[in-house]
C-alpha cells in the first residue's frame, strides 16, 4: 500500500511540475501554431488543432488521480503512454471519448510542429516496447516512459525547449 501511494504521489508531483512548466505554452485561444491539414477543430470547440498541441486531462478516476497528456503529432491524432504499457496514437474523437482536457498550443510557430515531429519519432520507435514506470530519470531511456516524460521529451528534442524550466520569477 506504501508503494502505491508513493506512486501516485510521485506520479502527481512529477504531474504538477509539468504544469507549472507550461511557460513555452499558452491556451489555445491564445497563441498559433502550425496548422493541420485540413484545419480539423477540436470536437464541441471551434479551436483549430495544431501540431504540438498538449493536451491535459486533470486528475480523475480515469487518470488513477494523477492526470493525463497526450501530444497532437502533425497529422491530427493524438500520441500518448498507456499506462499498461506502449504508446498509443488514436484521432481525437477516440481521445475525447476517454479524456476531458486543456488544450494548450505551443508560443512560437514552428515549434510545437517540431516537437510533434518528435513525438512521432518517439512512437515510431517506441510504440510497442516502450513500458510505463514513473521511476525513469526525463532524457533517458527512451523505452521507459510515462505520459509527462513523451511530451517533455518531444519538445526536448524536438524544438529545444524544457518544459520544466518555468520563468515565474
Amino acid at each position: 500500500m506504501k508503494k502505491k501511494v508513493s506512486r501516485l504521489l510521485t506520479a502527481f508531483l512529477v504531474t504538477f511540475c509539468f504544469i507549472l512548466g507550461f511557460s513555452q505554452l499558452g491556451y489555445a485561444s491564445d497563441f498559433q501554431t502550425q496548422a493541420i491539414p485540413g484545419n480539423p477543430v477540436y470536437p464541441g470547440t471551434n479551436i483549430k488543432m495544431k501540431a504540438g498541441d498538449v493536451l491535459y486531462s486533470s486528475k480523475g478516476l480515469d487518470t488513477y488521480l494523477v492526470g493525463h497528456v497526450g501530444i497532437v503529432d502533425a497529422n491530427g491524432q493524438v500520441i500518448h503512454m498507456m499506462k499498461n504499457g506502449g504508446m498509443k496514437r488514436e484521432s481525437i474523437s477516440a481521445y475525447s471519448s476517454n479524456f476531458k482536457y486543456t488544450i494548450y498550443q505551443a508560443k512560437v510557430e514552428n515549434n510545437g510542429y517540431k516537437a510533434a515531429q518528435n513525438a512521432t519519432s518517439l512512437y515510431n520507435n517506441y510504440r510497442s516496447s516502450a513500458s510505463y514506470t514513473l521511476t525513469t530519470t526525463l532524457t533517458r531511456p527512451k523505452d521507459k516512459q510515462y505520459c509527462t516524460k513523451l511530451v517533455w521529451q518531444a519538445y526536448y528534442y524536438g524544438s529545444n525547449i524544457n518544459l520544466g524550466d518555468n520563468s515565474f520569477t
